[in-house]
């Protein structure tokens, strides 16, 4: 419904509507029986819960405005939402504005709805809901009468004519807990082992009955599908004393008339009990509804009880999905991989599915993820349909994932154990890093060490004085970690001894090739350290050069040495005031 401020037409409407409503003017509807009344009847719920009960109209023309007053015991019963009905708004395809007043402390509630536009194209006719009410039940026993009371329906009419209320009559409804109840028992047999030519029994049964002295009931089924063939007594009116029990079977038009009665005037049984069993055959695969109707139930006094009748459903033509086979693209992936995942789905029951769902989750140690869900249109019996799902694991954590396809089970589907297959499992592993961290120079050689590791390596420490490397691992917890190191031997060599936050790791694997040292272990992540601490280390000054320094720094001293002791020859020059002799 589609609710627009109006600033001028709807204060005109609801002035106008005011006075059609307080003068009350009737037209005249030549053979038109127009109604208003609550659906359903009679109606129950259990202490706290909700339930709804619609407004309805039936055979009316050219409507504009309604209203309504419903009355109820407000101890019983609280009205929490008045909604409008599809009918008033024509599916929301008109303009409406609907008022709702809730006076639940009196015990009533009051609802008017007009159309905006005076358009004899806009109005309403016909038959369908005006407003749905929601009741909370407060109490965990009571009855009240649902009381529609001063219903209105107006007619705007033309510039020509005034606004009328059409004539129209009130049908009240009720509300009871307990409620007695008329059921077909079970509620539905769907079973397609029913085959034609079996049979099977129902039994019309009563529940929170007081003084039931006789009753009677109609049940209509598919005669094509389903036949009668036997009714038999129950035992809830002859536990109190003799009975009057009879029916009629009319199986071509496919119903039967079944009463029963106590005899003696006074007599009457309270409780719940079975009235009738009935016997059908099988004729064919089909569906057929147990549909009851015209049921009276009536006390000794001859006062009809109140009750709610449910009706019954056969099906042996049901559909049954099954999900025969999931084909993986790997059993193994790195996160960041798209894994394909392909699902078949067969119908193996006897009548066609229109639409259902098939979902593929994966589940791992502590998460379980939505791969993905597909809609599937149409699959007739012993069909089957195939479909492709990708799981993108860029966000997953690492680990094993038990991966399952669900086709839904849908209406009258009674076999669901064959919904669900289980189609293996699935290892994401981490994302694999290699790493290459320089250690130092020595004698203008760079010592390179290269980490592979599907853990978050940081840290970096090589020590030659301790002949250590040390770096830090970092990993979801749970899951198992490796490295692979490689040291040239000249940096570290051999023997190594490798702990992981100080204990050995949980597998070792060490190879060497003379120059390069290779180390791969495991480890259950988390954040934590590794050493590896080798047997030598690269010296600051390497044996095969020290000689050859020494040499040359005595070299180097001696000639300093030399050229310290050594002194000058001081050349004397002429003077010129030097004598000769």
């Amino acid at each position: 419904m589609e609710r627009k401020a109006v600033s001028g037409l709807v204060p005109t409407l609801l002035l106008l509507c005011t006075f059609v409503l307080a003068f009350n003017s009737h037209r005249a509807y030549a053979n038109v029986t127009t109604r208003v009344f609550v659906d359903p009847f009679a109606n129950t719920a259990d202490w706290g819960e909700d339930f709804t009960v619609n407004i309805n109209v039936e055979n009316v023309t050219g409507l504009h405005v309604w209203q309504f007053y419903m009355y109820f015991n407000s101890s019983l019963l609280n009205a929490t939402l008045i909604s409008e009905g599809s009918f008033s708004n024509k599916g929301g395809s008109l303009n409406t504005y609907l008022v709702p007043k809730y006076y639940n402390s009196l015990g009533y509630i009051y609802a008017v709805d007009t159309v905006l536009s005076s358009s004899a194209l806009d109005t309403l006719t016909g038959n369908g809901t005006l407003a749905t009410v929601t009741f909370k039940v407060l109490e965990p026993q009571g009855r009240t009468a649902l009381h529609i009371n001063q219903t209105q329906l107006i007619d705007l009419g033309t510039y020509l004519e005034p606004p009328k209320n059409m004539p129209h009559t009130e049908e009240d409804g009720y509300f009871a807990v307990p409620m007695p109840v008329l059921s077909v028992n079970p509620a539905a047999i769907r079973d397609p082992t029913k085959l034609p030519g079996s049979s099977f029994d129902v039994s019309l049964t009563v529940v929170n009955m007081e003084s039931l002295h006789s009753w009677n009931a109609t049940i209509k089924w598919d005669p094509s599908i389903i036949d009668m063939i036997s009714v038999t007594e129950g035992a809830f009116l002859k536990q109190v004393g003799m009975t009057s029990f009879s029916y009629t079977i009319h199986a071509v038009d496919g119903y039967a008339v079944i009463s029963g009665t106590l005899v003696g005037a006074s007599a009457a049984s309270s409780g719940n009990g079975t009235l009738a069993t009935m016997t059908f055959n099988v004729l064919a695969f089909g569906l057929s509804l147990l549909d009851l109707r015209n049921t009276f139930l009536l006390d000794s006094a001859g006062n009809t009880i109140i009750h709610v009748a449910k009706d019954g459903f056969f099906a042996n033509a049901v559909p049954d999905l099954a999900v025969t086979r999931i084909e993986l693209s790997a059993n193994k992936v790195t996160i960041g991989d798209t894994l394909t995942i392909r699902v078949t789905v067969k119908n193996m029951g006897s009548v066609a599915v229109s639409t259902f769902h098939i979902a593929v989750t994966a589940t791992g140690t502590a998460v379980t993820w939505t791969v993905g869900t597909v809609s599937v249109t149409g699959l007739d019996p012993g069909g089957e349909v195939t479909t492709t799902i990708t799981w993108d694991t860029w966000n997953v954590d690492p680990g094993d994932y038990v991966i399952k396809a669900i086709a839904e089970s849908v209406t009258d589907e009674t076999n669901t154990t064959n919904n669900t297959l289980i189609g293996g499992t699935v290892t994401v592993g981490a994302a694999i890093t290699t790493y290459t961290f320089c250690a130092g120079t020595w004698n203008l050689i760079s010592y390179y060490v290269q980490i592979t590791s599907n853990s978050t390596v940081s840290g970096f420490i090589f020590n030659a004085e301790d002949k250590v490397i040390s770096f830090d691992v970092t990993g979801v917890d749970g899951n198992v970690g490796f490295c692979e190191v490689t040291i040239p031997n000249a940096l570290l060599g051999g023997p190594y001894t490798i702990s992981v936050e100080n204990v050995p790791p949980l597998t070792l694997n060490e190879r060497s090739n003379g120059t390069l040292a290779v180390l791969y272990f495991t480890y259950h992540q988390s954040t934590q350290n590794v050493k590896i601490t080798g047997a030598t280390a690269v010296p600051e000054f390497p044996a095969a050069t020290l000689m050859p320094l020494l040499v040359a720094l005595t070299f180097i001293a001696a000639i300093l040495t030399n050229t310290a002791s050594k002194k000058p020859r001081n050349r004397l020059t002429p003077s010129k005031n030097r004598t000769q002799p």
